[in-house]
């Protein structure tokens, strides 16, 4: 049986068991003797030493009757530390009451873990302590090791055994690079104190209320206390059970909330290294010269000339912050902390993303009022025809300019060099159509067209096309692409061919031209893509095929009922058939016509 003592700790009622009080009047004592003489500096910090005890106490003594044991006062003491951990500066306490000194000895940096700010085991937080850096960007560096080499996990876990705990203060003084003095020490405790959270406050404030009225009140204390274990002995099992379901109802929501949390972070680190290897191999690419790395479509419609680095470093930053925020909430799930990133961080990401956006903008804007208008320019030429000859029809290509290994309809661009060695630009983007004419002319009108700022711009730059067709006896050639000078910017400019008939006058459709046919009337309602390699008649209800078999089209009798749809890059053709009542929906470049 041992005897208990009644002490007043910074403020706060204890009982003490008698051993423990001498080990801690000796431990107080022998930190008084390690400070210098100037009393009031001493008292001071013996007090602020004091009230740091006193508040672990508290956190300690869960009921007002406990008694604290010598055990209680061992674990303060290890984290307090030792009297002989302390380097006192002799000049700490002059008399002067400004308390400076002279001669502050650097502390050497020790790596510990960080037990008061960690995820896991503390190991970010001790890393950017070492190193004086933001432990954000630890913190991103492990992740990035972690899924993007896979050696993360592994050397973590190595350092998280490896390294010691900062439990002490001087061990949390060394960590942060801080000299182990009594200043020191002053203002960790002091910073300790005020940084107490409200829990153990409220705590040391019913721990003295009780402690201070339990002599008088514990006859109704203990009363209180039968008349709650009786009122909990009366609960139902139904409330029990309700009280056990909704405990696990809410564990289970907190484990499916780190789940979403850790699935946050992978989308958004693998999202975020994927932009910054794709888009800084793609501005550096830029930034060396290598533009020609670049497909020619993408350098032709970049009309407003801005470097390929620069819209690679603009669309990291509009992707990349909000992933990057993603990232951070996923770490505000897992961690529970309420502020993850500074209001200073936040403010300075939303506004390098506002200006990245309103530079996108602009340039999006600059480049569209490029594209603002259209125009086009109409050439018409005359070819040679006789009713008794056949006209065949074909489209060409210039072997000597072409880059492709298939002739057939593009809209792209790309760069050649003609036989006089003059760069230029190059289109496949040519559309054939075929009209009947009442003139006893037949003639080829040439319709080229382009955008641009203004209307007379487009205007200009659609003159600037260069395409010909040319006759040779019965067969006419139509040029297959159409030319720009290298100086002529990509306006998308395409040119319309109208090959305009005599009644009465038959074609043969070469193979060549199925790519380039646009919509053309048939008296049998042939798909364009049939069309090609058959003889056809020019009639007023437009060209009838000569050659075709009932299964080349869809005759009115034999068509089956149900829906048919042609899509091709020329546009979409639907036919709809029910029990005889038919419908036709075309929608090309001319609009959408519906029969």
């Amino acid at each position: 049986m041992n005897k208990t003592i009644n002490i007043n700790l910074g403020g706060v009622f204890f009982h003490i068991d008698e051993t423990a009080y001498q080990k801690l009047k000796r431990y107080i004592d022998s930190i008084r003797r390690s400070l210098s003489d100037d009393p009031k500096g001493r008292d001071e910090i013996i007090a602020d030493i004091e009230q740091r005890i006193s508040e672990l106490l508290s956190e300690k003594v869960a009921d007002p009757r406990q008694v604290v044991s010598e055990n209680d006062i061992d674990e303060i003491i290890s984290v307090m530390g030792q009297p002989e951990d302390y380097m006192v500066d002799e000049e700490l306490f002059s008399e002067e009451t400004r308390r400076t000194y002279r001669g502050e000895r650097a502390s050497r940096r020790r790596l510990f873990r960080d037990g008061e700010d960690k995820f896991l085991g503390g190991v970010s937080s001790g890393i950017a302590y070492y190193f004086d850096v933001d432990v954000i960007w630890i913190r991103i560096a492990w992740l990035i090791a972690a899924f993007g080499f896979g050696f993360g996990f592994l050397l973590y876990i190595i350092l998280w055994i490896l390294l010691p705990e900062a439990r002490t203060t001087a061990e949390k003084l060394q960590m942060e690079g801080e000299p182990v003095t009594i200043t020191n020490i002053e203002k960790r405790v002091r910073a300790e104190f005020e940084d107490a959270s409200a829990r153990v406050k409220d705590a040391v404030d019913d721990v003295t209320g009780a402690v201070k009225e339990g002599y008088e009140n514990v006859s109704d204390s203990l009363k209180k206390k039968r008349e709650r274990r009786r009122d909990k002995r009366g609960q139902s099992g139904i409330q029990e059970f309700i009280d056990v379901i909704g405990k696990i109802i809410v564990t289970f929501f907190a484990i499916i909330g780190k789940f979403i949390g850790v699935i946050l972070i992978i989308v958004a680190v693998s999202t975020l290294i994927a932009l910054v290897v794709g888009l800084f191999t793609a501005g550096t690419v830029d930034f060396m010269g290598a533009d020609w790395m670049f497909d020619d479509d993408f350098v032709f419609q970049n009309v407003t000339n801005v470097p390929i680095w620069v819209l690679s470093l603009l669309m990291l930053v509009l992707v990349g912050i909000p992933f990057l925020m993603l990232f951070f909430l996923g770490l505000f799930i897992i961690s529970g902390k309420s502020q993850i990133l500074s209001r200073t961080a936040k403010f300075v990401l939303l506004g390098i993303w506002l200006i990245a956006l309103l530079s996108a903008i602009f340039i999006g804007v600059k480049h569209g009022a490029e594209f603002a208008r259209d125009a086009h320019v109409i050439e018409t030429k005359d070819y040679v025809t006789t009713p008794l000859d056949t006209l065949s029809v074909k489209m060409q290509d210039n072997e000597n300019l072409s880059n492709y290994f298939s002739f057939r309809h593009r809209s792209g661009f790309s760069r050649v060099i003609d036989e006089n060695d003059n760069r230029k630009l190059y289109s496949n983007d040519v559309t054939l159509y075929f009209k009947e004419t009442d003139s006893a002319n037949a003639y080829v009108k040439i319709r080229k067209e382009a955008s641009g700022r203004t209307r007379l711009v487009a205007k200009q730059n659609a003159e600037e096309i260069q395409y010909d067709f040319k006759q040779l006896g019965t067969t006419i050639s139509f040029d297959g692409y159409l030319l720009l000078d290298d100086k002529e910017p990509y306006r998308n400019q395409d040119v319309r061919v109208t090959m305009y008939i005599p009644v009465g006058q038959v074609i043969y459709i070469d193979e060549s031209t199925r790519s380039f046919l646009g919509w053309i009337e048939t008296t049998n309602d042939m798909y364009r893509r049939d069309m090609p390699e058959h003889y056809f008649k020019m009639t007023d209800e437009g060209l009838e095929c000569l050659d075709c078999k009932n299964d080349d089209w869809n005759t009115e009798d034999e068509e089956k009922d149900g829906v048919k749809v042609n899509l091709d890059e020329d546009g979409l053709e639907i036919k709809i058939n029910d029990d005889g009542e038919k419908a036709e929906v075309k929608v090309d470049e001319n609009g959408v016509r519906i029969n």
